[in-house]
């Protein structure tokens, strides 16, 4: 690989063997599993145990009662273990979403174009082809700005709903042996099954977004441009009117490119749009070819889940609030002027909409953790993390 920051940022989207080899399977053999097995053996915290009086010997019900009590405690602490795990996961996936996000909407080559143009004589054949670069560039801001969004989601909650499988599947082996006063715990055991489920969750990675980042990320992308070429077909940035761009027109254009986005059979739903598309062939599940039984299972359930309603509304809840932070947070800031009284909103020129729309993009990859300290994903996840719907999903699939 070339040391030249340039020549590095220029290179051809990666194949998916080596995206997962970089984000995927290191996740999947070393972290993914080590949050469970770490507490494998780990009780609810003291004071959180159910009070009981020591004078007193428990009769049957009252043992039973207990026993129900530790058990909803212990899931409650892997649920929220879960959560964490999940977001971690997001943060070290989000590199990769941007370096393929960014290499499908590039508009380095348009831009040079115009660059150079600005040396060509003025006539009717430079206005055109000017026209035309702004037309692609406009195209591909507004792309980058919604598949962006769409594709984090998409991490986000499939990443919610595998690592919550896995956790309850931890969980359930964890009490099904100490109800069978099994030697689950001893060393050599415990190596083996945390070797087995290392290799079980690196499967469910690997078929899931080896898919999704090869082709499936595409087809998202593809389907975008496709709206967005809909939607903003009479925004000519060359155009005079284009410069008074208002935030309204700018905040109407991206609803109505993701209404657009998510029509089925050019029909308008109230559905959320389905993901499966972007996660797995046409016609085929994930991998028939997958022999592990833990990951087949986590795959098929997976599956289920994303077509389930909990997750469609889970999705919606996401998507809206995505799009209400990219405004208030982001994009919003380009019409801020801040020369005027109280940094009051003005019109902008269309050009300079579409040139800086690129930095809401990038608002969705945050700054990754330095040694043990963790660090937020971005600004959208600690919103995101709390949605009712997002934990009932958790929960959901954690069962």
């Amino acid at each position: 690989m070339s040391s030249n920051p340039r020549t590095s940022k220029r290179r051809l989207i990666p194949t998916a063997a080596s995206l997962i080899g970089s984000a995927v399977v290191a996740y999947g053999a070393y972290k993914a599993i080590e949050f469970a097995w770490n507490y494998w053996d780990d009780e609810p915290n003291q004071e959180e145990e159910v009070p009981m009086h020591h004078d007193l010997v428990p009769d049957e019900p009252s043992r039973n009662f207990q026993t129900s009590q530790l058990r909803w405690q212990m899931r409650r602490q892997r649920i929220l273990r879960c959560q964490e795990e999940a977001v971690n996961a997001l943060g070290d996936f989000l590199p990769t979403l941007r370096r393929c996000i960014e290499e499908l909407t590039d508009t380095s080559k348009e831009t040079k174009s115009l660059k150079e143009l600005r040396t060509a004589e003025v006539n009717e054949n430079r206005r055109l082809k000017e026209q035309e670069l702004w037309r692609t560039i406009k195209i591909k801001a507004f792309a980058q700005l919604i598949a962006t969004a769409y594709a984090h989601n998409i991490l986000f909650l499939v990443l919610t709903v595998q690592v919550h499988l896995l956790g309850g599947k931890l969980l359930e082996e964890q009490l099904s042996g100490r109800d069978t006063s099994s030697s689950f715990g001893a060393d050599s055991l415990a190596s083996d099954r945390m070797a087995s489920y290392q290799e079980s969750h690196r499967i469910v990675l690997s078929r899931t977004y080896e898919y999704f980042f090869g082709q499936g990320l595409k087809l998202l992308v593809d389907s975008t441009v496709r709206a967005v070429e809909f939607t903003l077909e009479d925004w000519d940035v060359t155009h005079p009117s284009s410069i008074n761009t208002t935030k309204e027109m700018v905040h109407q254009a991206i609803a109505d490119i993701c209404k657009k986005l998510e029509e089925r059979g050019g029909r308008s739903s109230r559905r959320a749009m389905s993901i499966l598309r972007f996660l797995q062939p046409p016609e085929h599940g994930f991998d028939s070819s997958v022999t592990d039984d833990l990951a087949n299972s986590i795959l098929d359930e997976t599956l289920d889940l994303i077509e389930s309603p909990v997750f469609q509304d889970a999705q919606r809840d996401c998507h809206s609030s995505v799009l209400k932070l990219m405004c208030e947070h982001s994009w919003s800031k380009i019409f801020v002027d801040p020369r005027s009284p109280n940094a009051s909103i003005q019109p902008k020129p269309l050009a300079t909409v579409v040139t800086k729309l690129k930095r809401t993009s990038r608002s969705f990859f945050g700054e990754r953790s330095v040694g043990k300290q963790t660090a937020r994903a971005n600004l959208y996840v600690p919103t995101l993390e709390r949605i009712p719907s997002v934990l009932e999903l958790g929960d959901v699939s954690f069962n």
